[in-house]
């Protein structure tokens, strides 16, 4: 069995070239301004390159300039793969895009796992595409970093697992938490609840000109400092 997710959205959400994919992702990183303050958690919207990229650049270009980078990701998504209760956690020991390989933090996936439950289930992880498309645009902006990705049922976005791992992510202060999913949606929603209870603020991701005249539909980012 192969320890490495590949890639399933490469060609559909992004580019599947790497250096086309590079070339699309600098080019949307470039239309927003490198800021200093590095965000403790990020909302990005779940969708492909076309209608998602700029809102995920805008939030991801926050990152571009940060004294301290951080050394691990928590990447959160709810998925309708995932049909046993609680969260479902990867035993792989690396996920692929075509920029290069992203090594998994088996220790801090074990502490969330001792923590607030779950399982481990790759195959849920091998179908979903919602943890998989912020990847090129997060390996694009940080030094390499490990990654604890972890997938919720789409009914666990309430339960107490689900608030315990959003708590201790936001509490890592080496590491970022990334979370996709729609402004306000479940996911979103419990975040502001857990970063209210540790001061933190929520503030919309910097839009670049071009990206202002998209409507009210446009998807959205939110950074949490």
């Amino acid at each position: 069995m192969s320890e490495v997710r590949r890639p399933v959205a490469a060609g559909l959400f992004y580019p599947g070239h790497p250096e086309l994919l590079r070339q699309s992702l600098d080019t949307l990183l470039r239309a927003h301004p490198t800021l200093g303050t590095r965000p403790r958690a990020l909302v990005l919207p779940p969708g492909g390159q076309a209608r998602a990229g700029a809102a995920i650049a805008a939030a991801c270009s926050l990152l571009q300039a940060a004294a301290a980078p951080p050394n691990r990701v928590y990447l959160l998504a709810t998925t309708p793969h995932r049909t046993a209760e609680g969260p479902a956690f990867s035993g792989k020991r690396q996920f692929a895009t075509p920029l290069g390989r992203l090594t998994l933090d088996a220790a801090g996936i074990e502490r969330l796992q001792d923590d607030a439950g779950g399982a481990l289930d790759d195959r849920a992880h091998a179908l979903e595409h919602r943890l998989e498309a912020p990847l090129p645009y997060l390996q694009r902006v940080l030094p390499p970093f490990q990654l604890v990705p972890v997938l919720l049922p789409e009914a666990g976005t309430t339960s107490a697992a689900c608030g315990r791992i959003l708590q201790l992510a936001l509490e890592d202060r080496a590491g970022l938490l990334v979370v996709v999913d729609a402004p306000d949606g479940p996911l979103d929603r419990q975040l502001q609840v857990q970063a209210r209870a540790l001061g933190l603020d929520r503030q919309p991701a910097p839009s670049a000109p071009d990206h202002r005249r998209e409507g009210p539909d446009a998807p959205l980012a939110h950074s949490f400092h």
